[in-house]
Order: structure tokens, then sequence, then C-alpha cells
């Protein structure tokens, strides 16, 4: 029996004349209201003359015993009888607000739905306008330059692969409005390629030439059939011009040998084809990765995806709520919802605000804080449709319930704790984690600097004769910039340029409870080599004998 039925079943068996008893005893009790003092004592007596006196004792003694019990159970649980058989009476709601009470809350669930809806595509609402605009203008001005006559390579990092996918859709639809809109005479075919879905060397051939709008696509055609056939096209066709987007390339060079790309870029320059080549990774050390051909065949230009801060998302977040209710079928009702919603995530009373300040401080990207607030959304508007009478008093208690969701999804996102991310975390990430823990311990756990923790993994590196993993300083400096942003660094300084020399560090855990997670994972990690167990365990003075 939950809570709310417990309180009903007291304040009911409150009151002893509201019990429903066996016949005979109604009716004695029946005939002692009615009784009165001055002469119908006789009448009382005859027409109760069936009952045996016992019955009557006995009845007084259970209504005075339950009377008893029930004020000790509302004494024990907080409870004032009076107010509760008050309560009672508003409990009963007639029909009629019921089924007003269920209309309000499809008009709650109307709202909270586009709010999700409107959620669950921030960042192809607002990337390019509100955050990474910089980025975006930069890809333009690329791929303006494509247009005219000048080849474009680049690769697009971020931790947020939806981040990457929205934005490659935006700039895909964006240019080719522009063509339209300046009436460009440049035709351009865009061919996207998604590695996680297709890594065979035949398949992205196949889907290759579809883009481009080739005859007589076989899936059973050899590689280097369709090879010749797409050079002879671009020799035919000599006017047109090749975007190629290659998506989550990480997983392209890690299931392959990388001949197919090569060939491709290969070709597109042996064919004197107007093209652009854009590949996107949540890898920060994906260039290090790529073969030395590859690395020849495009600029290395990298435009990075990093720079959110708190602030334009809230701003991005008051745009949304405000979105919802400027429609003209909004109803009052529907928009007085919109108006205490935005109240609850805004208002620092119910600390939502401070909840997407912790989960920011800890690397959390925009995406991330969405699906946060979609979660809590969802469980507020599951509460009132399993209790719709509670709409009634919306605005006095919607905000608690706010409140007790966000904790149940704050609940939700311990799981997926520093723990769980060092346990997920590749060996570059580690050697990077390690030097950073050890030059900190050197500094007598006070701070560090991006220097120290570079020559700590250097000089272990020269006195190990080069066994450790080699990691480029472009690439340490990327991997450390990455977990600054997740927490495990953090910075000290005011200044931006994390790297500087002058900027002091200090970790995101304690020192002790780090160590111990770092052993944890080496020693439980199969893939883990022999000198990074040694490195994770010593410092530079050390050496393996």
């Amino acid at each position: 029996m939950s809570g709310d039925q417990d309180m009903q079943e007291i304040a009911r068996t409150y009151v002893p004349y509201q019990e429903e008893q066996p016949d005979k005893e109604r009716d004695i009790d029946m005939v002692s209201n009615n009784a009165s003092d001055d002469g119908d004592e006789e009448l009382f007596k005859e027409q109760s003359s069936f009952n045996q006196p016992s019955m009557k004792s006995s009845l007084i003694v259970r209504s005075k015993n339950k009377s008893l019990k029930n004020l000790k159970e509302c004494e024990e649980k907080g409870i004032d009888p009076e107010n509760k058989v008050e309560e009672q009476k508003w409990e009963k709601i007639d029909p009629v607000q019921k089924k007003k009470n269920i209309g309000k809350v499809a008009e709650l669930t109307n709202v909270i739905k586009q709010l999700i809806e409107k959620l669950s595509n921030f960042t192809s609402m607002y990337v390019g306008t509100k955050f990474f605009y910089e980025q975006y203008d930069t890809v333009m001005e690329m791929l303006n330059r494509f247009i005219y006559n000048e080849n474009q390579s680049m690769i697009l990092m971020s931790r947020s692969n939806t981040v990457l996918h929205q934005f490659i859709s935006k700039i895909r639809n964006d240019l080719n409005k522009k063509l339209k809109d300046e009436a460009v005479k440049c035709d351009v075919r865009t061919i996207r390629i998604n590695s996680i879905l297709t890594t065979k060397e035949t398949a992205i051939l196949n889907h290759f030439a579809e883009c481009l709008g080739m005859d007589n696509c076989d899936k059973q055609t050899l590689a280097q059939e369709m090879r010749e056939r797409m050079e002879a096209f671009f020799k035919d066709c000599p006017g047109i011009a090749v975007l190629f987007i290659l998506e989550n390339v990480e997983y392209y060079v890690e299931n392959s040998k990388q001949s197919l790309l090569y060939k491709i870029l290969d070709m597109l320059q042996y064919t004197k084809i107007k093209f652009a080549f854009i590949a996107t990774s949540q890898r920060v050390d994906i260039i290090d990765s790529f073969e030395k051909r590859i690395k020849s065949r495009f600029s290395h230009r990298q435009i990075l995806f990093y720079s959110e801060d708190l602030k334009t998302f809230k701003d991005c977040i008051d745009d949304t709520i405000k979105s919802i209710g400027g429609h003209s079928e909004t109803n009052r009702q529907e928009k007085q919802f919109i108006d205490q919603l935005y109240k609850f995530i805004k208002d620092p009373e119910y600390g939502c605000m401070e909840i997407f300040q912790k989960l920011f401080d800890k690397g959390k990207d925009y995406e991330f804080l969405c699906r946060t607030l979609k979660i809590a959304l969802s469980h507020l508007n599951s509460t009132y449709k399993s209790e719709p009478d509670m709409i009634s008093t919306f605005e006095e208690n919607g905000g608690e319930l706010f409140k007790k969701s966000l904790d149940y999804v704050e609940n939700l996102s311990t799981s997926n704790d520093f723990k769980t991310i060092l346990s997920k975390m590749p060996e570059a990430y580690l050697v990077v984690l390690i030097s950073a823990k050890n030059s900190f311990q050197n500094c007598m756990q006070e701070f560090f600097t991006f220097t120290l923790a570079y020559n700590e993994y250097k000089l272990f590196l020269k006195r190990n004769q080069g066994k450790l993993i080699k990691i480029s300083k472009e690439t340490f400096i990327k991997i450390f910039i990455d977990l600054v942003k997740k927490g495990f660094i953090k910075t000290k300084a005011t200044t931006d340029i994390i790297i500087s020399v002058n900027n002091k560090m200090g970790l995101g855990i304690e020192f002790e409870e780090l160590t111990l997670m770092i052993r944890e994972k080496v020693n439980s990690g199969t893939d883990i080599s022999t000198f990074v167990r040694v490195f994770s365990e010593n410092r530079t003075g050390d050496t393996i004998r």
C-alpha cells in the first residue's frame, strides 16, 4: 500500500461513526442519536431491547480503541487528524473535475513532448549559428575556394559524434543552397560515407559510384575494375566537382589497410577533378594513425570542436523554450505550463543550472546536458500521468517534483563517472594521464604544468630505451586538453591557453583515488603493455632492470 493510501486509511478510520457496522449496531446508533434527555430514554430502551447490554458496551470500547489507535498513528506520522478529515473531502473529486485534470495533463504532455523534440535537435538547430560558428565560417570559406578550382582537405574532430554528424549535414545543405542561390556553374557531387556502416572496399566504391551517378553499378564488380570505370567517368565529365566526406574515419583506419582511401585521393588528383575531402573523427590522435602516403595527399588541416561554454548553452535553452510558446495554436493553459517549466529550469531555487554546471565541469558536452534535461522532463511528465489530480496544484508542487526528477537523473548519471571513463581509456590517453599524475607527485602534490607532464613522459621514454608507447608532442597536447575537458585534469589559472608554461594544473580526482583507479585499469587490461604498467607505478627516477 502506498503512502497516500495509508494516510487516507488513517483519516477514514479516525471518524468512528463513518465506519460500516453490523446492521443491529447501526440501528442502535441511529436510535441513540435521536434519543433526547427528557423522556425518550424509555423509548430508546424499548427499541433496543432486542440487543443485550454487553453489545452496547463492546461497541463503545471498540470505538474508543480505534480512535486511540488512529490518534497514535497520526501522531507518529505527523498528521493532524482534523485537517486530514478535511483533506478527505477534497480527495473525493467529482468526475467533471477529474476530466478537467486529465485534459490539463494532456496539455502538459504536449508541451513537454515539443520541448523534448526541440532538445533532440538541439545541435542541428544551433550548430554554426549559436556555437561553433567560427568553425562553420572556416569550413564554408574552404568549400567556397573548392567551388572555384582550389582543392581542399580537412579533418574535423570532436568528442561528440552527434556534433560532427549534424555539422556535416548543415554545411552540405548550406553549400547546396549557396550553389542554387548564386547560380554557380559547378556540378558538385557529394559522396558521404560513414565508416561505421561501410568498411569494405567494394561497398565503399559502389556507394561512391552511385553518388556520382554512374550507370551499371554492380555490387559484384571488383574494386580494381570499379576504379578504372570511375577514372573513365571523370575523364568524360571534366566539369564535375567531388565533395568526399568520410565520417568516423577512425573505424576505416582500424579495419582496413587504407589502400582504398589512398587510391581514391590519388585518382582525384590524377584526373584533375576538383575535389574537397572532409574526414571526421572523435580521436584526437587520428592523424598519427594515417599511413605516410595518406598524409601526403591532404593538408592535415584540423578543425577542433571543443570550445563549448555553459553560458552559450543557457542562451540556447532560453531560445528553445521560447520557440515553443510562439505558435498561434498554443492555448492559454499550455503557455502557462511553458512559463512554469521555464521557471523550473532557470530559477536557481530548483537547482537545474547547478546540476548543469557540475556536469559541464566534468567535461560533459551540450548533447549530454540536453539528454539530462530530456530525462528529467520525461520523468516529471510520467509523475503527473500517474497522478492526474496533482495537476491542479502544478504551480505549487511542480517545482518540487521537478527537483526530484533532476535528482533521479543525477543518480542515474553516477554510473558514468571517472572510473567508467578510465576503464575504456585507450593506452595513449592512459600514458598522458599517468604523466600528469607522476609530475603532480613530483611537485609534492601542489600543482604542475603541461611542460612538466610532457617532460615526465619523455624522460621515462629515454631512460627505458624508447620502449614506452611513442606519442608525438602534437598528439600529447591534444590528449592533454581532452583530459582537461573530461575533468581528469583541472586548470588553476585563468588563461584559456591551458598548455601555457605559466598555467598551473591540478588533478580533478584525489591523488590516491586516481592512483588506485589507474592500478585497477592496468592490472585488468589485457592490451596494456608492460612498460605502461611500470610507468604507472614509477616516477622518472626509476627504470626497468
